[in-house]
């Protein structure tokens, strides 16, 4: 290449790389701005503050009521602000019919302000008492002008991209235009008007780079090609070991069904034993249900890990809600009886709901098995079902003497577990919260009376009578 030609070249390429950094600054810029926006805002909201604050204590600083008054109308006027301002002689400026200091701190709405406090500040041997609310500025101004300055940058990014794509268009052009009319003289046999010398450096620094690129990019393909090849092998291993741990899954829950079949042939024989005895019938019966109820349950599991597709089981469904509350509820009776608890429940006589009879079952089983764990010894138990403006409403209330060793703030957290209870595993109202907000529903747990109440709202329910 000539020295013209490189000097050209040379000129050219730094004009690329200065459009080329002024767009990677301006880019800079404006991701910093959208980034620190809450920052300006805060920050705009401070000095707004003290511009206030400064201009409080100028106007007392008068030692005028009368002139005190007018300054402060005026700024509360034009500002949005609350003050009062008393002395030992009583008001001397309140934009508020309560001047009582504590009434005025709860007074006001914490969330809109951005500062609110109190002080005082003596002038010429009297004292002035100050309460001040200074409310944050509009948001929509703000917003208007953060608009407007996006807009700006955005413009400035487009002009930018503008100059560097029109650049390189005509930069990248010139060179096939004058490669098309070779070809077309080349075609025509015109061999004279082929174009050489500077034009046959440039085809030949195009061809070269081309060439890199073409290297660089099979190189690329072939690397993809290698790790797509090495993801289908984890994923074939992935699948394989999934359906290696289904199986094996699979297997020992059906051996599960082996001795809970041995245990209710024995309570079948035992039953024949204890005929005589009405306690030990009615305790051999109830074990018979539950060896009943274990053995549906792990058929039921079975059916899910064997399933190609657990759409079914996820499925909504309206059914009777009160017979599965009861049928659940009967499973814990022994529980109750073992720890003397008082039990109390109160439902309609018909109740129908919408949603995943599964996800349901499973909060009303945590509901009362978290009842049961943590009810004191002797206390009393309380079941309450009831609609309200559409929402199935659930509270569940036990006696508890400590509440103190539960943080309430954590109480839906994973795995927590309240002091040192050997039957608690942290899951039940970890499981509860999921469930429910899975139905756009709520849940709370707080201190009740002589111990503590869980609330529970789903949008789900169709409501019959009720008792």
């Amino acid at each position: 290449m000539s020295g013209s030609n490189n000097t050209k070249q040379y000129k050219w390429r730094a004009l690329v790389i200065v459009f080329g950094l002024l767009y990677f600054f301006v880019m800079v810029a404006f991701i910093f701005i959208l980034y620190n926006i809450p920052g300006i805002y805060n920050q705009i909201n401070q000095q707004h503050v003290q511009e206030m604050q400064t201009a409080v204590n100028t106007a007392i600083k008068t030692d005028d009521s009368a002139s005190i008054e007018a300054q402060l109308a005026k700024l509360t006027n034009e500002n949005n602000v609350d003050v009062v301002v008393l002395t030992e002689s009583g008001t001397v400026f309140a934009t508020l019919p309560e001047t009582d200091f504590a009434v005025l701190k709860n007074l006001v709405n914490a969330e809109s302000i951005s500062y609110q406090g109190s002080y005082m500040i003596d002038v010429n041997g009297t004292t002035y008492q100050v309460w001040m609310a200074v409310f944050e500025i509009e948001t929509q101004s703000f917003f208007i002008m953060v608009i407007a300055a996006l807009g700006c940058f955005i413009v400035l990014l487009c002009i930018i991209m503008a100059i560097l794509i029109a650049l390189i268009f005509n930069k990248l052009l010139s060179p096939l235009r004058r490669l098309r009319k070779n070809i077309r003289n080349l075609k025509a046999y015109e061999l004279a008007e082929i174009s050489a010398g500077k034009a046959g450096n440039e085809y030949d620094a195009l061809s070269k780079e081309l060439e890199v690129f073409t290297v660089d990019l099979y190189g690329k393909f072939t690397t993809i090609s290698r790790e797509h090849t090495s993801l289908e092998q984890n994923l074939e291993a992935q699948r394989e070991f999934n359906i290696n741990k289904t199986q094996l899954s699979s297997a020992l829950i059906h051996d599960l069904k082996t001795p809970l079949n041995i245990s209710l042939l024995q309570a079948t024989q035992l039953a024949e034993v204890v005929s005589n005895d009405g306690e030990g019938s009615r305790l051999v019966a109830e074990l018979s249900k539950n060896n009943e109820k274990i053995i549906q349950d792990v058929n039921e599991i079975l059916k899910v890990v064997n399933a190609s597709s657990i759409d079914d089981y996820l499925k909504k469904e309206r059914f009777e809600a009160i017979a599965l509350l009861r049928s659940v509820l009967r499973l814990f009776f022994p529980l109750f009886k073992e720890r003397q608890i008082a039990f109390e429940f109160d439902a309609p006589r018909s109740l129908i709901v919408n949603m995943n009879r599964v996800e349901f079952k499973q909060i009303i089983h945590n509901i009362i098995a978290n009842a049961v764990q943590y009810t004191d010894q002797g206390g009393e138990f309380r079941l309450d079902l009831y609609a309200e403006n559409g929402r199935l409403i659930i509270e569940s209330y036990n006696d508890k003497n400590d509440v103190s060793q539960i943080d309430f703030e954590r109480i839906f957290n994973l795995f927590y577990s309240v002091g040192q209870n050997q039957f608690g595993s942290g899951v039940g109202l970890y499981t509860i919260m999921t469930m429910v907000h899975n139905n756009n529903g709520v849940c709370s747990f707080k201190p009740f009376e002589d111990g503590v109440l869980l609330s529970v709202e789903l949008p789900v329910i169709e409501v019959g009578h009720h008792d």
